[in-house]
């Protein structure tokens, strides 16, 4: 392969990771109800025993009622094979990999547990990077769980274990060898605990003239800290709300992906129904392999660049909405087969991106008999610039991704009204 190949090649393989990251609108860091935990485990490998990991990340509803199932949505998984165990295969000349996760968590309400079986976490056919560590995100599913009313409902994991079918060529001939990993003894890992309301009352509601709670929180997920607009003049209220199952394509490349939750912040004006807020997504990163040839990986954010503003007129049960909110893709620790590649520190769009979202949402909390509501829209991703380190790949990035009518879809959930947000 010529020099010039290798580099276009190389350049298609990051345009195709930022496709495949799409688009992380980030306002802050942390993720209410998202939790994670990660199991070590050992791998018989031709040369000798290898240590792997494997985690585990959901998100987790707040509360829970007796007899109602705990949904729990956004299940992600990582395989992360540490720089010796890359070594080691490639020097046993193992080119590609693939196979499957096996796990299994432990369900505790009160006194009782229970083991659940995770559908296998399919590890698809990937090629092993020439160096270094390797992550290999994975998608993963956890089954609805029915809550008893013994007490919160814990959820633990229990095992993770990696099996593995290894592509090599030795002595010029393609051989294939079977590796099945046994996760590392130890206590189950604590996933995260889902608060049980009270035997009378069904979650998301509370019964008429009973004070209100606030709600219970995800153990070991901290709430991200409330990101409301700086200046809030006389007669403005606040409203927060949830972001889950947000999902976006790339139109170009048909890329899909998903993001955990998320949270925008409002003030609303009342008497003239402006509405002003921070919107935030968690960050993003990708893996991806351009026809089947090299592996890239980036990390992509969207800043937001300026409050959204627009309208809300505050109706029940649901209210009209129409909000703009501009923010600009960043791009950011770009790899290509393991190797970093330099996009400099500014690459981005050229112009911040418009995310116009006008439909009718239902503000009342869940425990008031508010409804999440599903959302969508279509956006144009802008040409980017400032793509320079070595090369400029600005133009290529541009190209590949950047165009009108790519598909955003989410659903909103009320975190807090005006009467139960906080103050300061």
């Amino acid at each position: 392969m010529s020099t010039v190949t290798r580099r276009r090649t190389r350049l298609l393989a990051l345009a195709s990771a930022v496709a495949v990251a799409g688009v992380s609108f980030m306002a802050s860091p942390a993720v209410a109800g998202a939790a994670s935990a990660v199991v070590p485990a050992t791998c018989p490998l031709p040369d000798g025993p290898a240590g792997v990991t494997t985690g585990l990340t959901a998100t987790f509803p707040q509360t829970t009622g007796p007899g109602h199932a705990v949904e729990v949505s956004g299940a992600g998984a990582e395989l992360v094979l540490p720089e010796p165990a890359v070594a080691a295969l490639k020097a046993w000349g193992v080119t590609t990999f693939e196979g499957a996760v096996d796990g299994s968590l432990v369900v505790r309400q009160g006194t009782a547990a229970e083991e659940v079986a995770l559908a296998p976490i399919k590890i698809p056919l990937t090629k092993l990077p020439a160096s270094g560590e390797f992550r290999l995100p994975l998608d993963a599913a956890v089954p609805p769980v029915k809550a008893t009313g013994g007490g919160d409902v814990t959820f633990e994991v229990t095992n993770l274990a990696p099996t593995l079918k290894l592509h090599a060529v030795r002595d010029k001939s393609l051989v294939e060898k079977d590796v099945s990993c046994t996760a590392e003894p130890g206590s189950p890992r604590k996933l995260a605990t889902v608060g049980m309301l009270a035997d009378d009352k069904a979650p998301g509601r509370i019964e008429p003239g009973a004070p209100q709670q606030p709600s219970a929180r995800v153990a070991l997920a901290d709430d991200p800290p409330y990101n409301f607009p700086k200046t809030e003049p006389t007669g403005w209220l606040r409203y927060a709300l949830w972001i889950d199952d947000s999902t976006t394509t790339i139109k170009k490349l048909g890329s899909q992906v998903k993001f955990g939750r998320g949270t925008f912040d409002s003030v609303v004006q009342i008497a003239t129904s402006k509405v002003r807020g921070n919107f935030g997504l968690p960050p993003t990163s990708s893996y991806f392999v351009p026809f089947r040839i090299t592996p890239a990986t980036s990390d992509v954010e969207v800043v937001q660049t300026e409050e959204a503003v627009g309208s809300i007129q505050v109706k029940f049960p649901t209210s009209p909405v129409d909000i703009t909110i501009k923010a600009n893709v960043v791009v950011r620790n770009a790899k290509v087969d393991g190797v970093p590649l330099d996009v400099g520190p500014n690459c981005r769009t050229a112009t911040p991106v418009n995310i116009h979202l006008k439909q009718e949402i239902d503000l009342r909390p869940p425990k008031s008999g508010g409804k999440p509501t599903p959302v969508s829209t279509t956006y144009e991703i802008p040409p980017f610039a400032g793509c320079q380190g070595s090369e400029d790949v600005s133009k290529l990035l541009t190209g590949l991704i950047s165009g009108p009518d790519n598909p955003l879809t989410m659903t909103l959930n009320v975190r807090c009204t005006p009467a139960d947000c906080p103050k300061n």
